[in-house]
């Protein structure tokens, strides 16, 4: 019984761990880039603007997971060091970063929608 509640606990814990969450961070940021090519690529005039902003926004994630990763790097030199910045709270703000990443996602695709019903009322 004990066994499944300790596999819980350190998958959690494995979760929380800086180098993990900034690995996401990385792997949703190249999507995200991806996403806003594709959208710039295939813009009807008028929705310049609309991309500039996309990129503005990411620009800005992309320094915050800057310094983000910076002490995530550091604190990978010793494991009380890991330990010490995640109590710290570094954890909780890789996951604001990876919200905010999520949430620049969503906008791109309700930009996406809106234009699709735009095409199709055209």
């Amino acid at each position: 019984m004990t066994f499944p509640i300790l596999a819980i606990v350190l998958g959690l814990l494995d979760a929380c761990r800086p180098q993990n969450i900034g690995k996401r961070i990385q792997e949703a940021i190249c999507g995200v880039e991806e996403s806003i090519h594709e959208a710039g690529r295939c813009h009807v005039p008028g929705e310049i603007h609309s991309n500039l902003t996309f990129k503005e926004r990411l620009k800005g994630i992309h320094l915050q997971a800057a310094v983000l990763r910076e002490v995530t790097l550091r604190s990978t030199l010793c494991p009380w060091k890991e330990f010490k910045v995640v109590v710290k709270g570094h954890s909780f703000r890789l996951f604001m970063c990876l919200w905010d990443i999520k949430a620049l996602e969503i906008d791109l695709e309700i930009f996406r929608a809106e234009k699709e019903q735009h095409n199709y009322r055209s």
